[in-house]
């Protein structure tokens, strides 16, 4: 199986609370595989998409739930992976969350299935 791989089995894995919304991007992305240039090219995407671009350079701890929750899957979804594995549980978030990430996962994930 050649490509990339990325779970959401519990959103937020690898998110410090009291590291900052720039500084948790950095160390998920570090963590999924990407390469410093490869976070760097799409972390615009991630915040204008999460829509924390106010909130960025404040701890994680200090988010809202759904702030949190967009901010994480974004960071999954940026690497582009081949294979996407979730949860029941995230399916659950994604309903909570709206038709923002449902939006997102159908445009990323379905053209490839």
């Amino acid at each position: 199986m050649k490509g990339r791989i990325a779970s959401l089995l519990e959103v937020g894995t690898g998110f410090h609370p009291e590291l900052t919304g720039r500084e948790n991007i950095t160390l998920n992305g570090a963590i999924l595989g990407m390469n410093k240039a490869e976070i760097n090219r799409k972390f615009d995407e991630i915040v204008d998409f999460s829509g924390v671009e106010k909130f960025i350079d404040t701890p994680v701890k200090r988010y809202s739930s759904g702030m949190y929750v967009r901010l994480a899957f974004l960071g999954v979804s940026a690497i582009d992976p081949v294979w996407l594995l979730y949860s029941a549980a995230f399916t659950v978030i994604v309903f909570l969350a709206g038709a923002l990430i449902f939006n997102h996962v159908e445009t990323t994930f379905m053209d490839t299935v």
